[in-house]
Protein backbone atom coordinates (compact mmCIF):
# COMPACT_ATOMS: atom_id res chain seq x y z
CA UNK A 1 0.00 0.00 0.00
CA UNK A 2 3.02 2.69 0.85
CA UNK A 3 4.27 1.95 -2.57
CA UNK A 4 0.92 2.44 -4.24
CA UNK A 5 0.69 5.99 -2.37
CA UNK A 6 4.30 6.88 -2.97
CA UNK A 7 3.33 6.12 -6.93
CA UNK A 8 0.45 8.34 -6.78
CA UNK A 9 2.41 10.92 -4.93
CA UNK A 10 5.11 11.10 -7.54
CA UNK A 11 2.38 11.04 -10.47
CA UNK A 12 0.58 13.61 -9.30
CA UNK A 13 3.34 15.95 -7.71
CA UNK A 14 3.14 19.30 -9.17
CA UNK A 15 6.60 20.55 -11.32
CA UNK A 16 7.90 22.82 -13.15
CA UNK A 17 10.39 21.62 -16.04
CA UNK A 18 11.58 24.20 -18.84
CA UNK A 19 14.07 23.43 -21.31
CA UNK A 20 16.67 26.13 -21.91
CA UNK A 21 19.48 26.21 -25.25
CA UNK A 22 22.26 24.61 -22.73
CA UNK A 23 20.74 22.93 -19.34
CA UNK A 24 17.21 21.68 -18.43
CA UNK A 25 16.14 22.53 -14.94
CA UNK A 26 13.29 20.99 -12.62
CA UNK A 27 11.88 22.73 -9.84
CA UNK A 28 9.45 21.66 -7.23
CA UNK A 29 8.61 23.43 -4.15
CA UNK A 30 11.72 24.82 -2.67
CA UNK A 31 13.60 22.71 -4.53
CA UNK A 32 15.75 22.81 -7.76
CA UNK A 33 17.42 20.33 -9.91
CA UNK A 34 19.69 21.46 -12.93
CA UNK A 35 20.98 19.11 -15.26
CA UNK A 36 24.00 20.93 -17.13
CA UNK A 37 26.38 19.24 -20.08
CA UNK A 38 29.81 20.11 -20.29
CA UNK A 39 31.09 22.99 -22.52
CA UNK A 40 27.05 24.20 -22.65
CA UNK A 41 26.68 21.64 -25.68
CA UNK A 42 22.98 21.25 -26.12
CA UNK A 43 22.81 17.43 -26.77
CA UNK A 44 25.23 14.34 -26.20
CA UNK A 45 26.89 12.61 -28.93
CA UNK A 46 26.67 8.97 -29.53
CA UNK A 47 29.84 7.22 -28.94
CA UNK A 48 31.64 9.85 -27.30
CA UNK A 49 32.43 10.43 -23.00
CA UNK A 50 30.36 13.34 -22.16
CA UNK A 51 30.69 14.82 -19.03
CA UNK A 52 27.77 16.53 -17.03
CA UNK A 53 26.77 17.51 -14.02
CA UNK A 54 23.71 17.80 -11.77
CA UNK A 55 23.25 21.31 -9.62
CA UNK A 56 21.14 21.19 -6.64
CA UNK A 57 19.53 23.84 -4.43
CA UNK A 58 17.85 22.50 -1.01
CA UNK A 59 19.01 18.81 -2.01
CA UNK A 60 21.62 16.92 0.07
CA UNK A 61 23.68 15.09 -2.65
CA UNK A 62 24.69 12.38 -0.26
CA UNK A 63 20.75 11.59 -0.62
CA UNK A 64 20.80 11.57 -4.52
CA UNK A 65 21.09 8.19 -6.91
CA UNK A 66 21.21 8.13 -10.33
CA UNK A 67 19.96 5.77 -12.93
CA UNK A 68 21.27 5.54 -16.48
CA UNK A 69 23.11 3.15 -19.00
CA UNK A 70 26.81 3.97 -18.66
CA UNK A 71 26.67 6.69 -15.92
CA UNK A 72 29.72 7.19 -13.47
CA UNK A 73 29.85 9.90 -10.44
CA UNK A 74 33.05 11.36 -10.46
CA UNK A 75 34.30 11.71 -7.40
CA UNK A 76 33.69 15.19 -5.59
CA UNK A 77 35.58 15.04 -2.70
CA UNK A 78 37.85 18.52 -3.95
CA UNK A 79 35.06 20.63 -5.34
CA UNK A 80 34.30 23.76 -4.45
CA UNK A 81 30.82 23.58 -5.72
CA UNK A 82 29.39 21.27 -2.54
CA UNK A 83 25.87 21.25 -4.31
CA UNK A 84 26.85 19.48 -7.85
CA UNK A 85 27.22 15.99 -8.79
CA UNK A 86 29.45 15.39 -11.74
CA UNK A 87 29.36 12.52 -13.73
CA UNK A 88 30.35 11.15 -17.26
CA UNK A 89 28.82 8.84 -19.88
CA UNK A 90 29.20 6.95 -23.20
CA UNK A 91 25.98 7.08 -25.07
CA UNK A 92 24.95 3.85 -27.35
CA UNK A 93 22.53 3.09 -29.36
CA UNK A 94 20.97 0.97 -27.01
CA UNK A 95 20.89 3.71 -24.61
CA UNK A 96 18.72 6.14 -26.70
CA UNK A 97 14.85 5.95 -27.10
CA UNK A 98 13.18 8.50 -29.27
CA UNK A 99 16.33 10.17 -29.95
CA UNK A 100 17.14 10.72 -26.04
CA UNK A 101 18.44 9.68 -23.40
CA UNK A 102 17.02 9.09 -20.14
CA UNK A 103 18.09 9.49 -16.69
CA UNK A 104 16.22 9.15 -13.51
CA UNK A 105 17.24 11.23 -10.69
CA UNK A 106 16.24 9.70 -7.51
CA UNK A 107 16.49 11.84 -4.06
CA UNK A 108 15.39 11.87 -0.23
CA UNK A 109 14.13 14.17 1.45
CA UNK A 110 13.17 13.03 5.24
CA UNK A 111 10.54 11.10 4.70
CA UNK A 112 9.81 11.97 1.34
CA UNK A 113 11.05 10.38 -1.83
CA UNK A 114 11.27 11.88 -5.50
CA UNK A 115 11.77 10.66 -8.72
CA UNK A 116 12.36 12.82 -11.74
CA UNK A 117 13.15 11.96 -15.60
CA UNK A 118 15.45 13.76 -17.42
CA UNK A 119 15.60 13.10 -21.86
CA UNK A 120 18.40 14.54 -22.97
CA UNK A 121 18.79 14.88 -26.79
CA UNK A 122 21.34 12.96 -28.72
CA UNK A 123 23.09 13.76 -31.66
CA UNK A 124 23.99 10.76 -33.57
Amino acid sequence: MKSLLLFVFLITTTLSFSQEATHFTIKDKKTTITFELENKATAIELYKETKFRFIVKNIDPKMVTLVGRGIRIQSNENAMDTNSIQCTTTVDEEAVVDGNYQILFNYKNGNEFKTYRFLIPVKR
